[in-house]
């Protein structure tokens, strides 16, 4: 990946503020590699090429109820304003140095 500026960047940052930080929560509350926790990723059909068929932590069940469901961003937004609710903006950490300025 590259940041804006194009210098290299990884993504350490998943790892270290949500995937790790999940898994912790999970072994806290008895996940275990015999009893897995299910791990439900918001990942549309509009980016399915983001999904891994199996999760890198031993404790954790991936499943994408959006692509089971053959839903794509458009779609999510739908449902949510059909709920009343205001449409939430992409996710990701507010301090992610692929940000632009404007987000």
């Amino acid at each position: 990946m590259r940041l804006k500026s194009g210098a290299a960047c990884n993504r350490t940052c998943t790892y270290r503020f949500k995937i790790r930080v999940i898994g912790s929560f999970q072994v806290k509350r008895g996940a275990r590699r015999t009893r897995p926790a299910v791990n439900g990723l918001g990942i549309s059909t509009d980016e399915a090429q983001r999904c891994r068929t199996h999760s890198p932590v031993p404790w954790q069940v991936l499943e994408y109820p959006l692509i089971d469901r053959s839903l794509d961003r458009t779609a999510c937004a739908q449902i949510v304003v059909d709920a009343g609710l205001p449409v939430p903006g992409k996710s990701s950490c507010w301090f992610c140095l692929s940000h632009r300025n404007g987000e």
